[in-house]
């Protein structure tokens, strides 16, 4: 018998009484002496679990968030800073400012427009909330 018939044989024997033992159950695996013994639970200091993270605001509409990301805001600015970016970015996207360049006139007029309707939403919505907190 050759090398490789003697480790076939031998993988097979081990397979066999590997597979004796889990017909008698999981506990015939462990001999009584390998056996670990239960933890005594009692001993165990006393761990509180994790608190749990605070309660998160009601996250604002989407609508509201795209008005902030149009004013070039954070959200959840104030409405005094709405106003001084309302301003600032009208002084810049004014269409007057841009009156001898049709095409820029014409961007300019929409964004113009865009800004006007995030600077109204937004007060509004501020105001809003602001009365019920």
């Amino acid at each position: 018998m050759g090398l490789r018939e003697r480790l076939l044989r031998l993988a097979e024997l081990e397979f066999r009484s590997a597979a004796r033992k889990l017909r008698g159950g999981a506990e015939s695996l462990f001999s009584p002496g390998q056996r670990k013994a239960e933890p005594d639970w009692s001993k165990v200091p006393y761990e509180p679990p994790p608190p749990k993270p605070p309660r998160r605001e009601p996250r604002e509409p989407p609508e509201i968030r795209r008005y902030y990301a149009n004013l070039e805001l954070p959200v959840g600015s104030t409405a005094d800073q709405v106003k001084a970016a309302y301003r600032q970015l009208m002084r810049r996207y004014h269409p007057d400012r841009h009156a001898n360049n049709p095409e820029r006139a014409r961007v300019a007029n929409q964004v113009a427009q865009q800004l006007r309707t995030a600077y109204e939403g937004l007060l509004v919505y501020l105001a809003e909330n602001k009365s019920h907190r």
